[in-house]
C-alpha cells in the first residue's frame, strides 16, 4: 500500500471514530460516509443501498447526486446483477455501460484501463452476510491508480458494516430486554391474579372475563365492591395486560384527604400556590402520562374537583392549581367506589355527567361472604404462600376451619390474609383451635345461609338496568332515541329490554297520560321501577 493509501486509510479510520460516537445508526450515518467519500475522491454520483427485510431488492439508503442537471444520477441496480454482487462479496469495477461486473481479485483486474471505468462498488458485509454496497463514479486524480480508490471504498464499506452489525445487535439486545420485561410483567400479573382470583365461583369467574375483555381498551372503568375485594388489584391487572404496562401505574386514595390537597397531588400546582415552592411541581396526571391512573373511592371527591375531573376525562386537558397554563396527558382512568353511586346523583352529591364518563364499563366485585366454595381455597392458598415467606406452618382443627368458613368476613380478602400472617407471627404449636381464633376476629361467625347466585340480579346487572331505564325515561320511552344515546343499536337495546322484562312498563309509559308538572332535572332512574331493595355494594 502507497504511503496515499496508508493515509487515506487512517483518514477513514479518524472520521469513523466520530461517526461512531454520535450514532450506530447506519442508515443516519449514511448520508455523511458519502460525504466523506466525495472529500476523499473525486466522485460526485453516488449510492448507499441495503438489503430490503422484506424484499430481495435493494432498499436506497443515502444517495449522492450530481451538481450538473446534464449529469445522470447513480443507476439502479438490477435484481440479478445486485444478487451477483452480494453472493460474490468482493469490491468491483463496472466498465463503461456494461453491467458485467469486474471483481478487483480476479486475474488482469490489476491491469484494467481507467479511463474505461465507470463504476466501482465494495460489499458492506457483517460476520459473512452481505448486508448492501457502496458504489460511486470512477473519477480518478491521476497519477494514482484506480485499486487506492477502490481500498478507500473497501475501507469505507467495512465501517458501514461494522456499524450495521453493532447495530442490529442493540437491537437484539433491546428485543431481548423487551421480552424479558414482558415475561416479568406476566408473572407479576400472574401473581396478582392468583391473588385474586383463586376459586371457581361464578361471580369471581365474571370479574375475571369482564377484567380480560376490558383490558385492551381505552375505555374508563368502574370498580364496585366494598373495601378489601381486591379492587386496587383488578385495576392493577386491568393495567398489566393493556398496552399501558410499559407505563406507570398509580394509586391516589381520595378518602381521608382535604379537596385542596388532593387537588394538588391530582393535576400539580404552580409556584407560590400555597407551599412556597420555586417550580412547578407536576400532579399525578402528568406523572402517569401514558399509563393508569387508579382514584379509589371515587365517591369521595368534591365538586370542584369533579368539575375538574370530568374536563379532563372529556378533552384531556387541565390546569394545575394556581397556574392559567393548559396542561394535557394521555391516562386512562379506574375508578373504584362501594357505594351506589346512582343514589348520589339523586341526591346532588356526584355530579350526573361525571357518573356516565366514570359508568362506561362497570365491573362488580363480590365481597368474600359470597364466594361460598371459594373460602376453603382462598384460605389455603394464604396459608401456603405466607407460610413459605414467614418459615413456619399452619394448620386449623375442624372446628376452627369451620368457623372460618362460616365467617362473615367484614374486611374480606385483606381480612382473611392479616389473619393468616398474625397466626404466623404469633408462632405456636402450628395447630389452630377454635379458642385461639376468637381475640382476632371482628365478629361472631355468621350463621345464616349465602344467596344463590340466581336469588336475585348481579350488580352488574342492576348497574345495567339502571342505564337503559334512565336512557328510556330521557328519551320519553322512545327506544330509538334511548338507544343512540347508549351507543347501541335497536337490537341490542331489545335484546336489554327483553332480557329485563321492560315491555309491559315501556307500553304503559307511552300511553300515561303526561304529568302536570315535567321534572326538569335529568337523573338516574327512579327506584319504583327498580327492586325496592337498596342497592348497595
Amino acid at each position: 500500500m502507497t504511503e496515499r493509501a496508508l493515509d487515506i486509510t487512517c483518514q477513514v479510520w479518524l472520521e469513523a471514530a466520530g461517526l461512531l460516537a454520535q450514532t450506530l445508526s447506519l442508515e443516519q450515518a449514511a448520508p455523511r460516509l458519502l460525504e466523506l467519500m466525495a472529500q476523499r475522491l473525486s466522485t460526485r454520483r453516488a449510492r448507499l443501498v441495503l438489503r430490503g427485510q422484506e424484499s430481495a431488492l435493494p432498499r436506497l439508503v443515502a444517495c449522492l447526486e450530481p451538481p450538473a442537471p446534464a449529469l445522470a444520477g447513480p443507476p439502479d441496480l438490477e435484481p440479478e446483477l445486485w444478487q451477483r454482487l452480494l453472493r460474490v462479496g468482493q469490491p468491483f469495477f463496472l466498465a463503461g455501460h456494461s453491467r458485467e461486473p469486474i471483481f478487483a481479485r480476479e486475474p488482469g483486474a490489476q491491469s484494467l484501463d481507467r479511463a474505461g471505468l465507470a463504476w466501482l462498488g465494495a460489499p458492506i458485509v457483517w460476520q459473512g452476510a452481505g448486508l448492501g454496497l457502496i458504489y460511486a463514479d470512477a473519477i480518478f486524480a491521476p497519477p494514482h491508480p484506480p485499486e487506492e480508490d477502490l481500498d478507500f471504498l473497501v475501507c469505507l464499506a467495512g465501517l458501514a458494516g461494522q456499524m450495521a452489525g453493532l447495530e442490529s445487535q442493540v437491537h437484539l439486545r433491546e428485543a431481548q430486554l423487551r421480552r424479558s420485561n414482558r415475561f416479568l410483567r406476566g408473572e407479576l400479573a400472574e401473581v396478582h391474579n392468583r391473588f385474586l382470583l383463586v376459586g371457581a365461583s361464578p361471580a369471581i369467574l365474571e370479574v375475571q372475563r369482564l377484567a380480560e375483555k376490558v383490558a385492551p381498551s381505552r375505555a374508563s372503568v368502574l370498580l364496585v365492591g366494598e373495601r378489601g375485594t381486591g379492587r386496587s388489584t383488578v385495576a392493577r391487572i386491568i393495567h398489566e395486560h393493556s398496552a399501558r404496562n410499559g407505563f406507570p401505574f398509580c394509586r391516589v386514595a381520595c378518602a381521608g384527604a382535604s379537596s385542596e390537597v388532593l387537588e394538588r397531588e391530582l393535576f400539580g400546582h404552580a409556584p407560590g400556590s400555597g407551599d412556597g415552592g420555586e417550580q412547578l411541581h407536576p400532579g399525578r396526571l402528568e406523572q402517569v402520562d401514558g399509563g393508569t391512573l387508579f382514584l379509589d373511592d371515587i365517591d369521595e371527591l368534591s365538586l370542584t374537583l369533579q368539575s375538574k375531573l370530568l374536563r379532563f376525562l372529556q378533552d384531556r386537558e387541565f390546569e394545575p392549581v394556581g397556574s392559567v397554563l393548559v396542561r394535557r396527558a394521555d391516562v386512562r382512568l379506574i375508578a373504584a367506589t362501594s357505594r351506589d353511586l346512582a343514589r348520589l346523583v339523586d341526591q346532588g352529591r356526584l355530579r350526573e355527567d361525571l357518573y356516565y364518563r366514570l359508568a362506561v364499563f362497570p365491573i362488580a366485585l363480590p365481597p368474600l361472604r359470597e364466594r361460598g366454595q371459594d373460602l376453603g381455597l382462598l384460605l389455603d392458598h394464604f396459608v401456603e404462600r405466607l407460610s413459605r415467606e414467614v418459615g413456619r406452618t399452619l394448620t386449623f382443627t375442624p372446628a376452627a376451619r369451620e368457623a372460618l368458613l362460616r365467617y362473615a368476613w367484614p374486611g374480606n380478602l385483606r381480612e382473611m390474609v392479616n389473619l393468616v400472617e398474625r397466626l404466623l407471627l404469633l408462632g405456636g404449636p402450628g395447630l389452630v383451635d377454635l379458642a385461639d381464633l376468637g381475640p382476632l376476629l371482628f365478629h361472631p361467625p355468621a350463621t345464616r345461609e349465602l344467596p344463590t347466585a340466581e336469588a336475585a340480579l348481579s350488580r352488574l346487572e342492576e348497574i345495567e338496568l339502571r342505564e337503559v331505564v334512565a336512557a328510556l325515561e330521557r328519551n320519553n320511552w322512545v327506544q330509538s332515541h334511548a338507544a343512540r344515546e347508549l351507543g347501541l343499536t335497536l337490537r341490542q337495546i331489545g335484546y336489554r329490554i327483553k332480557k329485563f322484562g321492560l315491555e309491559k312498563t315501556i307500553k304503559q309509559q307511552r300511553h300515561r297520560p303526561p304529568a302536570a308538572e315535567a321534572n326538569p332535572r335529568r337523573s338516574a332512574p327512579s327506584s319504583s321501577l327498580l327492586s325496592p331493595q337498596p342497592f348497595s355494594l
